[in-house]
């Protein structure tokens, strides 16, 4: 899928030189960065005992499709689109975001480009393009694993246009998400040192592997579906605090044709939100 990827990328080859970038220097720091990602343990493989990991990507990208596959059964335990949806994209938000800080923290901090490219004949700005377009392709490929069945389901289940509405929030969910994880390593890096800091992400991995493997086994036992199946999340108050509340209006609005205040309110928190965190 890398090479797919890869390809992709040097498609584009006349935009990246527009902006003064060295495109053979940037397709080879990008291609030996996404090397990388197979060979660096993920939090989803800590547990495998291997001489040398290798494919750690697709092992992540393995268990966001399964967990993805799992959360379908949403859209038939609530009968109101936005109840699933808003379940839905709180899941995913929160996978998000932990996968962010505990898994790919080394890459987003990773200070040895300072060591050992920089002091080479390498633009900054090749490097951080390079570093841009890797970032976008880790994103890429686990929001695919997770989206896929529920965007299929979407198109072919509720409306044929839907999979355009579920792609527009699932877009503005990750610029939330990645929104709030600046600015987490920011409060964290302002009152720590770098080296505490490391210890919290250790903390963040195992807090994440154990809500991973805990809600698996219990939430199927404590939730009594047929009891929520009629609930409204958007007659909730308390559920405008929620981000994937703010998504899952786009919803109702765009597919179902409701117009009413509360509703208008959250779509609009949806686009205003992502364009502040881009600001």
């Amino acid at each position: 899928m890398n090479k797919v990827l890869l390809k992709i990328v040097a498609l584009f080859a006349p935009l990246w030189r527009g902006v003064g970038v060295d495109t053979g220097q940037m397709m080879a720091i990008l291609e030996a960065r996404l090397l990388m990602d197979g060979r660096r343990v993920s939090v989803f493989g800590q547990n495998r005992q291997t001489a040398e990991p290798k494919r750690q990507d697709l092992l992540g990208m393995a268990v966001f499709f399964f967990i993805g596959l799992f959360m379908l059964t949403l859209f038939d335990a609530f009968k109101q689109p936005a109840t699933a949806l808003t379940v839905y994209f709180t899941v995913w938000m929160f996978m998000l975001a932990m996968t962010l800080i505990s898994d790919f923290t080394d890459v987003l901090i990773d200070v040895r480009d300072n060591l050992i490219i920089l002091p080479r004949p390498v633009s900054d700005r090749t490097v951080a393009i390079a570093r841009l377009l890797h970032i976008g392709i880790y994103l890429f490929k686990i929001t695919l694993a997770y989206v896929i069945p529920a965007l299929i389901f979407t198109s072919i289940a509720w409306w044929p246009l839907g999979g355009l509405v579920f792609i527009l929030q699932v877009f503005l969910s990750e610029i939330i998400v990645i929104f709030f994880v600046n600015l987490t390593y920011l409060f964290i890096l302002r009152i720590t040192s770098p080296k505490r800091f490391r210890e919290i992400i250790s903390w963040f991995q195992i807090a994440f592997s154990v809500i991973v493997l805990s809600s698996y086994y219990l939430l199927p036992q404590l939730l009594d579906f047929s009891t929520l199946r009629e609930v409204n999340v958007l007659d909730i108050p308390a559920s405008y605090f929620l981000p994937s509340t703010w998504v899952a209006s786009l919803w109702p609005i765009i597919g179902q044709g409701q117009w009413n205040a509360n509703v208008l309110m959250l779509g609009a928190l949806a686009f205003v939100t992502p364009l502040v965190a881009i600001f």
